[in-house]
């Protein structure tokens, strides 16, 4: 499965939106939005499209997951995403 793929079901799985209209994935929540990612990214210094998603995002919280947790381990994903600031 493609990362657009693996995050519209876990929007769905958990009640969040999936937004399919930028380079990456985005799965949006009242308080941060979560781009998908390739696992091996360095998300501390974004360039070519994981930064151009970052700059057309809103002023909301940014947090990041791997396209590899988020197909094989989408509860512990959720837990790592809200359990962390």
């Amino acid at each position: 499965m493609t990362a657009h793929i693996n995050a519209k079901n876990f929007a769905s799985s958990f009640g969040f939106n999936y937004q399919s209209s930028l380079p990456l994935p985005i799965i949006q929540t009242d308080n941060f939005d979560i781009i998908v990612t390739h696992p091996l990214w360095d998300t501390s210094k974004p360039y070519g499209i994981l930064k151009e998603t970052i700059e057309k995002l809103s002023d909301k919280k940014i947090k990041f997951i791997d396209g590899f947790n988020l197909a094989r381990r989408q509860s512990w994903c959720r837990i790592y995403l809200f359990s962390s600031s």
